[in-house]
């Protein structure tokens, strides 16, 4: 079974591509941050991995409501002015 999702609309992408370019800089932190401490790349503490799914759950809520908010516009019927 396939999902469909609507098109998305220019500020939709914009929105989600800023969310990418913040995960991306939020991981190459997340790394200086994990060298800066001593820490082997492959071998992360909790602190680390906490850091890390907070990052990812951020980025996941994110992008979900801004998919959730336009397909929720894209079902609201517009009405014009009430003669």
């Amino acid at each position: 079974m396939l999902l469909r999702l609507p098109r998305l609309n220019d500020r939709q992408r914009l929105r989600l591509l800023g969310i990418g370019a913040g995960l991306y800089l939020g991981l190459i932190g997340l790394v200086t941050w994990q060298a800066l401490r001593g820490q082997p790349l492959l071998a992360p503490d909790g602190l680390t991995l906490a850091a890390l799914a907070g990052l990812l759950g951020l980025a996941g809520l994110s992008a979900a409501s801004i998919l959730f908010a336009g397909s929720r516009r894209g079902r609201i019927a517009r009405v014009g002015p009430i003669p």
